[in-house]
């Protein structure tokens, strides 16, 4: 069984965190203990245990595979980490794209993904509708446009790849040479380095910053469904692709009415006269109030159908139905004379039954 400590625990987040509460608890973490500014003795070694346990908790597929087979599940090894991919505490940002140009960072990779939630109405989810999210990101910096130089004239081929993006190493074994290629540590495998960096961003081709981004969101959504927003997720540094953003939609309940599949349901409620003698009323959807005939005689439990009055599937045009369920209510409190004339209906309805079973008998006897 593994020594290690569950990384949950490391990070101080429950089970159930989201990606941004995790996070959050990294980076709280990694500027207390990175070792450029906490000098204590288990500095180093406990900045090393947060960030193993923020990269497998930071992607979904780690992440699942951890929560399944523990430290078992995931392969990584973490023996190797190097600080130098974090570069001085003075800009803890390094932690989160590569460090600056002249760090040796890690492979080109892509920027952070972020997750985000949008509350709709039961009718926008009919319809769709377009709505402004709020995003704190890592983006390219804009003096340079996320190339970390000064202006174009300081960006060089890079000397130790020669503007190849690729390292060949050669190691030798008892079964001979074997010849490897790696993305250039120094260019990040963009073939080029900065000889005087940008004054923004210091070279990192990178900056916080704030904005609102519009959304839309198709008709037919439901509750749990998930948007891409492929390229506006975080800068993931020079030389790197910008991540996506996941956003996950929650329908509100409606006062009337709830869904199923493409189907609208809707509880019609009859008093018992209505459902007796039948009547025309006109009944809420979607769309505003439609006409609808109400049969006498009219069960409680039956349904009534409005057909093309429901939901689409996304990108759908064909549309469901709304499902109306009677329910016929009786009422409780009734004065002297109300009680009296149902009481006059009941005799009636009695005798009229007599006659029916008298008539049903006749038959039988006679064979008829």
């Amino acid at each position: 069984m593994s020594s290690k400590r569950d990384y949950y625990d490391i990070l101080g987040v429950g089970k159930n965190a989201t990606p941004e509460e995790i996070k959050k608890a990294f980076r709280k973490l990694a500027l207390e203990f990175h070792p450029d500014r906490n000098k204590d003795k288990g500095a180093e070694a406990r900045f090393k245990e947060i960030n193993e346990a923020y990269q497998v908790l930071s992607d979904p597929e780690k992440k699942q595979s951890y929560d399944q087979f523990g430290h078992d599940g995931v392969k990584a090894n973490f023996q190797d980490f190097d600080f130098n991919n974090f570069g001085g505490f003075g800009d803890i940002f390094d932690a989160f794209f590569g460090g600056s140009q002249s760090s040796r960072s890690s492979s080109r990779r892509k920027g952070r993904d972020l997750h985000k939630e949008v509350l709709i109405t039961f009718q926008e989810s009919a319809f769709g509708v377009e709505k402004d999210i709020h995003v704190e990101r890592i983006g390219e910096c804009k003096a340079c446009s996320g190339s970390g130089a000064k202006d174009q004239s300081n960006i060089i081929t890079c000397s130790s790849c020669k503007g190849s993006g690729q390292i060949k190493r050669v190691q030798k074994t008892i079964f001979g040479q074997f010849a490897q290629s790696g993305i250039c540590s120094d260019c990040s495998g963009s073939g080029k380095t900065v000889k005087e960096k940008c004054s923004i961003c210091s070279g990192k081709g990178a900056t916080l910053e704030k904005r609102d981004i519009s959304v839309k969101i198709p008709r037919g959504v439901s509750s749990g469904d998930t948007i891409k927003l492929s390229g506006e997720g975080e800068f993931g540094g020079i030389g790197s692709v910008k991540g996506d953003i996941f956003i996950k939609v929650n329908v509100a309940d409606h006062e009337y009415f709830s869904r199923r599949g493409k189907d609208v349901l809707l509880t019609l409620e009859l008093d018992f006269t209505q459902a007796i003698l039948g009547d025309n009323l006109d009944v809420p959807t979607l769309d505003g109030f439609h006409k609808v005939s109400i049969p006498s005689g009219t069960q409680n439990g039956e349904i009534i159908q409005i057909k093309g009055r429901g939901f689409t599937d996304i990108g759908g045009s064909s549309r469901g139905n709304q499902i109306n369920v009677i329910k016929v209510a009786i009422p409780k409190d009734l004065s002297n004379e109300e009680k009296d004339k149902i009481r006059e209906f009941k005799d009636l309805s009695e005798k009229s039954d007599e006659k029916k079973s008298k008539g049903i008998f006749r038959k039988f006897i006679s064979g008829n």
